[in-house]
């Protein structure tokens, strides 16, 4: 959910810069912890980090995009 959106970028644009910088970051949280990674090319490492700390800092979980993340979740939980 962090790379969904922020203040000054849509997920879109986000998904953009990762794949124009090179740049992968994923995040996972269980109940009492929260990771997020970082891997990135040497020479865009400083943007790299400039669209980590936005993700980090200004995720908006904007309702609309907690909805489609939550659903493509449900369609995707094995049912018992």
């Amino acid at each position: 959910m962090l790379d969904e959106g922020t203040k000054t970028r849509s997920s879109i644009q986000i998904a953009e810069e990762k794949e124009r910088l090179g740049a992968s970051i994923g995040a996972s949280a269980s109940m009492d912890r929260t990771s997020v990674g970082l891997g990135a090319l040497t020479p865009n490492i400083v943007p790299s980090l400039d669209l980590l700390a936005d993700i980090i800092r200004n995720s908006t979980f904007a309702p609309q995009e907690v909805e489609r993340v939550r659903g493509s979740s449900l369609r995707a939980s094995p049912r018992k």
